[in-house]
């Protein structure tokens, strides 16, 4: 990095980890907030809380640094193995279609769907100037149907609050302890949410955990 004071944040972080002292490295970078690119820092720290088993807050920082447009290798290795654990929860792991496409839709960044959708447009622009479309009303339908990925991908990713377990949470029949308790869900998984409701949320995904979980416990990225 050109910034030489977060090279030398960086360096002091990598020696506290490399040496297996992870609670240093994290005051570190923790410390060192508003001195780091904000797709550096959650990925840093999501890194350092795998190292030290806690997946919730691993998970939550390093899908933080994805949405910050940070990419690197062990950034998505890291999720990957995050999410394979059995006891974590994912939409992707759901058998029901929906949820599944949810899940696949709000884990492809932006990026690479607007970049499918330039491609098509692309080609379809080059086919109607070689004259193998010569009708200007398919062109503009096709170049439409290019673009509804974009458009579908910003409607999910805006249409549905998702979170990530910081840690064990309890899953209750209703937005309340005094209710039956239906089980826990394990830190780390990814749960799709709604109704809001006195500092409680009703999870609707995944279905076969549905219920209510305590807001505190829930990390929004």
């Amino acid at each position: 990095m050109p910034d030489s004071k977060a090279d030398q944040i960086l360096k002091s972080a990598e020696e506290f980890y490399v040496n297996q002292d992870y609670d240093s490295a994290l005051s570190v970078i923790l410390k060192a907030k508003s001195d780091l690119d904000p797709g550096l820092f959650h990925y840093n720290l999501g890194s350092i809380y795998l190292k030290m088993e806690q997946l919730g807050p691993a998970r939550f920082h390093l899908e933080k640094a994805k949405n910050f447009g940070f990419s690197y290798p062990m950034l998505w290795k890291n999720l990957k193995y995050i999410k394979a654990q059995p006891q974590v929860l994912d939409p992707t792991k759901s058998k029901n279609f929906q949820e599944f496409f949810v899940g696949k839709v709000i884990d492809t960044p932006m990026f690479f769907v607007g970049l499918f959708g330039l491609i098509c447009t692309i080609f379809i622009l080059l086919s109607f100037r070689k004259k193998w479309i010569e009708i200007k009303a398919a062109v503009a339908g096709v170049i439409l149907l290019a673009l509804l990925p974009l458009a579908g991908s910003y409607i999910i990713k805006n249409g549905y609050q998702y979170a990530i377990a910081l840690k064990p949470i309890r899953v209750y029949e209703g937005p309340s302890k005094i209710y039956p308790d239906y089980g826990e869900i394990a830190e780390g998984s990814r749960v799709l949410i709604n109704n809001l409701q006195d500092d409680w949320y009703f999870i609707i995904s995944p279905s076969s955990q549905s219920g209510w979980v305590e807001k505190t416990d829930l990390g929004f990225y």
